[in-house]
């Protein structure tokens, strides 16, 4: 595992983790995000998935022991499971070029899998952005400490820096759990399961029966003969299948339950003998009171009500079965969708059913206004008749004629006894109304094919035939639409091939003027050719530094000079505003580019013509406002005496030996006979400064000190920081009491009894220069 993903993880909350598979599937259901490590095995979990399994595999986790670390952020386990397998890298771009936000948009609509770091040549932290499933997460760890910031914090701050950013893409994977253990049995749960099962066998077995007591919504008994209320939707004689599901309402979802299970021989008997009956008391009457065979009856909501009283099959049946049976197709239909609209006959029905309910008298069992036998007649008459030649509609003229019935209060007897006495005695009185000769004629003129039901069901012909006329013309002009379409794209296509056509003449003449300039590049010769070719060259930086020289000169001898830093009075301005760099290349600059720029616009961002511009203008200034000069005194008086300034220089020795060696420094400072006076190592990367590094500079320094006078100081200037063993060769190398030391010499390497250098660290921050050791 990665350090920083073993330090950032071991930072996070934990609690002990010893559960094995079963507290996997847990943090699964909890949606953890974070890391559990056991047995050295590290499982990466992002909102309750497995995202990464390292040093092991999830099987290992059974019996294992560890610790569970909670994410802060559920961007992190995704982060450091990716960084973990590594992945390959795509691209590398540069802020300025390409900005962050621009990348990271594209990366989000390709549902791109990997990560974006952006850490080359950024000093303020390293920044990343995950992507998974056309999402992205950022994460940034600012400073030496590596605070930790998310969210879209991060992304702005990544999006404001300046450096070079990767793109890495990833293949992530998600791990399943194994199976989560069964939870073991226990005497209780058995004893519960079969509790259940056994009211389950009861209610499957004895649905019929348990239902026998029930009364229904509108108070209907279950003694053969006996009848409710038959102001509303009633049921009268014993009660069957159709009219226990329609005359009543259920008394609950469990008879419901109940009676799907009882299917027995003669339920099926009573269903199909319900689907052919006629489905209500006003139909039954219509029946008999259009007995010349003119009528046209139309079904009514409250169906196969008193179908099923009176069909010779179903006489024998216990009304404890008609209650529970389920009602049929029709009937259930009836009762759900065809209710008539008008609010008033409703509330008027119900009115009139809760008076026959609450008072039963006498007057319910009236016998109705026809004879038995004619009513009788024409029920079994409907009940043979073929279902697909009834008329379905539910018009409001059929809802009117219902309402205009249930207000004469009266229906047809259909009980035997009743029936004998209607025969005999004539014509009775029902709730207190008389059955006369009017209430025939209406129902007589009900049975009648009606006008207004004609003029109902052209109409409804009439609403279909416009539906159909405008689904034609929508589907006409989606026709037109798609063939002008079509001739646009034909017209775009017609377009495009006369557009190949030129790029195709255009490309043929292109081919031409390219086979003649050949021919006469070849009839020109080598010569002309080579004169041809452009001079513009492109160089690295380091070819640049190496072949350039700087010059120490001013605009007039004759104004302020660096001569006039032992006058106290001197004026940094006027010093500045005199003194210029010169550079001098051992190329042709005319046509020479470094990395796309110009040498001078290389060379005034360059880190080493930063330093030295630095070391003239700035720093004896330093000294002089810190009462420094006397600590650096040899630094200081050496400044006025510089005069060019080699890039990657190299200086030479003899040794005692009598051969020549060679030291390289990247700054040398010499002065006008070429003797160096400051020598220097420049460090422009993120990387800090090693005591390896350190040693070569000391120890470099040192042998040009032990031959060489004119040596002031040696400068290790990074764009980073020194580490401390860096620091601690320093000191070593130093005298003086050490960095902080306040004696006449400041941080000086003696390499003889009176020879020696002052040895500067400087870090470069913010494009501005820092004496760290000695502190001035």
């Amino acid at each position: 595992m990665q350090s920083r993903t073993v330090e950032q993880v071991e930072s996070w909350d934990a609690r002990p983790f010893s559960g094995g598979v079963r507290e996997l599937h847990e943090l699964a259901d909890d949606n953890f995000s974070g890391t559990v490590v056991a047995d050295d095995t590290w499982v990466f979990f992002l909102n309750g998935r497995v995202v990464g399994v390292f040093q092991g595999e999830i099987d290992d986790l059974r019996d294992a022991t560890g610790t569970v670390y909670s994410a802060p952020d559920p961007s992190l386990p995704l982060l450091f499971s990716m960084q973990e397998r590594g992945g390959e890298t795509k691209a590398k771009y540069f802020t300025n070029d390409t900005p962050i936000a621009e990348v990271d948009q594209t990366l989000r609509d390709a549902n791109f899998v990997g990560y974006l770091e952006l850490s080359e040549n950024v000093l303020s932290g390293d920044y990343y952005v995950s992507y998974y499933g056309g999402k992205s997460m950022s994460t940034a760890f600012i400073g030496q400490s590596e605070r930790l910031v998310t969210g879209e914090e991060a992304f702005e701050k990544a999006n404001d820096e300046v450096g070079v950013f990767e793109v890495r893409t990833v293949s992530l994977d998600i791990t399943e759990l194994p199976d989560r253990p069964e939870e073991p049995s226990s005497p209780d749960d058995a004893s519960a399961d079969s509790v259940a099962s056994a009211d389950t066998m009861a209610s499957t077995d004895t649905g019929v029966s348990t239902d026998i007591d029930t009364p229904t919504d509108t108070g209907a008994q279950t003694d053969t003969g006996a009848k409710t209320d038959t102001g509303a939707q009633t049921d009268t004689g014993a009660q069957t299948d159709t009219g226990a599901s329609t005359a009543s309402e259920p008394t609950a979802s469990g008879d419901e339950s109940a009676d799907a299970d009882a299917s027995t021989p003669a339920q099926e008997n009573r269903t199909a003998q319900s689907t052919q009956a006629p489905t209500t008391v006003e139909e039954a009457e219509g029946e008999v009171d259009s007995s010349d065979g003119q009528a046209e009856s139309r079904p009514s909501p409250q169906e196969s009500v008193e179908a099923g009283s009176v069909s010779d099959e179903n006489e024998d049946i216990a009304p404890s079965d008609s209650v529970n049976e389920p009602a049929q197709p029709e009937a259930e239909t009836d009762r759900q969708g065809t209710t008539p609209p008008d609010s008033s006959t409703e509330n008027e029905t119900e009115r009139e059913a809760t008076t026959a309910t609450d008072s039963p008298t006498e007057d319910d069992r009236s016998p109705a206004d026809g004879p038995l036998s004619d009513h009788e007649r024409a029920v079994r008459e409907w009940a043979a008749k073929d279902r697909s030649e009834r008329d379905d509609g539910t018009d409001e003229n059929l809802f009117r004629e219902e309402a205009e019935w249930r207000e004469t209060n009266s229906i047809p007897a259909l009980d035997p006894d009743e029936s004998a006495g209607q025969e005999s005695g004539g014509t009775t009185t029902t709730g207190g109304g008389s059955t006369s000769q009017r209430d025939r004629s209406r129902a007589n003129d009900r049975a009648q094919p009606s006008p207004s039901n004609t003029s109902a069901i052209g109409g409804s012909g009439s609403k279909q035939l416009t539906k159909l006329k405008s689904a034609v013309e929508e589907r006409d002009s989606r026709i037109e639409a798609l063939e002008s379409e079509l001739d646009a794209v034909e017209s775009a296509r017609e377009d495009l091939e006369a557009t190949v056509g030129d790029l195709r003449e255009e490309r043929s003449t292109l081919e031409e003027r390219i086979e003649t300039l050949e021919s006469k590049l070849e009839t020109a010769g080598p010569e002309s050719s080579a004169g041809g070719q452009s001079t513009e060259t492109d160089i690295t930086p380091a070819d640049a530094l190496t072949g350039t020289n700087l010059f120490v000169r001013y605009y007039s001898k004759g104004e302020a000079t660096l001569d006039a830093l032992g006058n106290s009075s001197v004026d940094p301005e006027a010093v500045n505003d005199n003194l210029r760099l010169d550079h001098h290349t051992e190329f042709d600059e005319e046509g020479v580019t470094v990395n796309g720029r110009s040498v001078e616009e290389f060379l005034a961002e360059s880190s080493p013509y930063r330093f030295v511009d630095w070391l003239g203008r700035e720093l004896p200034y330093e000294l002089i406002d810190s009462g420094a000069t006397s600590g650096l005194q040899d630094v200081y008086d050496a400044i006025s005496a510089f005069d060019r300034i080699e890039f990657d220089g190299t200086v030479d020795v003899e040794a005692e030996s009598g051969e020549t060696v060679s030291h390289s420094f990247d700054v040398v400072v010499r002065d006008r006979m070429g003797e160096p006076l400051v020598v220097a190592a420049i460090n422009d990367s993120r990387d800090p400064v090693v005591r390896e590094s350190m040693d070569d500079l000391v120890e470099g320094a040192t042998v040009l000190g032990e031959e060489i006078e004119s040596l002031a100081g040696a400068f290790y200037v990074t764009a980073s920081y020194f580490e401390p063993g860096a620091l601690e060769r320093a000191q070593d190398a130093a005298s003086g009491g050490g960095f902080f030391g306040r004696t006449d010499r400041e941080s000086y390497v003696k390499v003889s009894r009176k020879r020696g250098f002052h040895l500067c660290l400087v870090e470069d921050r913010g494009d501005a220069f820092h004496v760290t050791v000695p502190e001035l």
